[in-house]
Parts: structure tokens; sequence; C-alpha cells
């Protein structure tokens, strides 16, 4: 809720299945009730797809919000891809890395005191 009152867009990755059988939070709400978007990841109660021996197992959340998350990075990069700077860290692996977050870091650095 300090995100509301700063005015902070929000976004949430939740199942809201999931959500609906869970217990309500201390502000009598779920997840996807207070963020501005949610995201469903459509993953059922107990977080778990595969029945073995009449029990669920194999958690799925984890590998789907991954996905999801990368999926967002990728399209925001394409969006982004004719800056003069491209805003994301690159891999110190690859080509001409240093020198693109070195300026990433230059550029931010007063905004965000963590780089």
């Amino acid at each position: 809720m300090i995100a509301k009152k700063k005015k902070i867009k929000t976004i949430s990755l939740t199942s809201v299945k999931y959500s609906k059988q869970a217990p309500l939070s201390k502000l009598n709400k779920r997840l996807f009730e207070i963020t501005d978007i949610f995201i469903d990841n459509k993953i059922p109660p107990g977080d778990a797809i595969i029945n073995i021996k009449d029990n669920m197992v194999g958690p799925a959340s984890t590998i789907t919000g991954s996905f999801i998350l990368n999926s967002i990075l990728i399209e925001v990069a394409n969006i982004l891809k004719n800056e003069k700077l491209f805003p994301f860290y690159i891999s110190v692996n690859m080509p001409n890395a240093k020198k693109n977050n070195d300026k990433l870091e230059k550029k931010f650095s007063k905004i965000n005191p963590h780089l």
C-alpha cells in the first residue's frame, strides 16, 4: 500500500485460482486485487501439476514465473533497442559489455545507489 500512497504503479505475478483458495491478507484482500496490473500464471492450487499415486507433485510456479518475467524483459529490450544507450546490463563475458555497463552505472548511479 506504500506504493499506492506514492502513486507508484504495481504489477503482480500470481495464480488467481490459487489465490482465491488462500486465506486473505491482513488487508482482507488478495494480491491480484490490490495491484494495478496482475499477470495470472494459471498454476493450480497447491502449485503442483503432476499426479503420482494420487499425490500432486512438481511445482510449476518457479519455471512459469521465470518464463513470464524473462519474456517481459525480452519485449522491453526489443522496444528499447534503438536507444542511444541500451538500458540493459550485458553479461561481462560478451563483447562491449564493460563499456555498456559502465555507461549505465554512470547514468543511473545517482538515482540508484545500489549500482
